[in-house]
């Protein structure tokens, strides 16, 4: 996903398939939603899906994780969302290890040095069920960044920090 965000001017609309699924009349999955005739679960890739969704942005920009050997270990993004003046970066670590990060923000200026960070992280086969209705749900904190800053990428996870910019005079 963060790979259509860089192509945003190609790819417009994206879909995640199949759906929903009632538990126990499925054909395959994994699927978005699963429900009984009461209650609903929803998935680890539904929680992905609802923080590309609710961090999206209208431009990208040029960003880079340094420390050789790692920064093409992850995926990374950068938007900017127009309505908000919000910097978004996305770190996606599909590893079983925790990826240590040197982000360098291009294109980000004048941005407030505190950020919103929401990480999901986990085992990817983990289910919502009606024993287990929660196993993985993201997690967000304060962080402080700058212009060069670290960030630690958990196993098999996505982070999303952020950034606010400062409003002009």
């Amino acid at each position: 996903m963060t790979q259509l965000e860089r192509n945003g001017d190609i790819v417009r609309l994206t879909s995640y398939a199949p759906l929903r699924a009632k538990i126990g009349r499925t054909q395959w999955t994994p699927n978005l939603v699963y429900f009984t005739n009461t209650h609903v679960y929803p998935t680890i890739n539904y929680h992905v899906q609802k923080l590309f969704g609710s961090n999206a942005g209208d431009t990208w920009l040029d960003t880079h994780a340094g420390n050789s050997g790692v920064a093409d270990q992850v995926a990374l993004s950068m938007v900017r969302d127009s309505k908000t003046g919000d910097l978004i970066l996305k770190v996606v670590n599909p590893g079983d290890t925790v990826k240590g990060l040197r982000i360098k923000l291009g294109g980000a200026k004048n941005f407030i040095p505190g950020a919103v960070k929401t990480v999901l992280a986990g085992d990817p086969k983990a289910e919502n069920t009606p024993g287990n209705p929660t196993p993985l749900l993201p997690v967000t904190t304060q962080i402080k960044i700058s212009e060069l800053f670290d960030c630690e990428a958990p196993a098999r996870s996505l982070t999303v920090i952020r950034i606010k910019q400062m409003k002009n005079g």
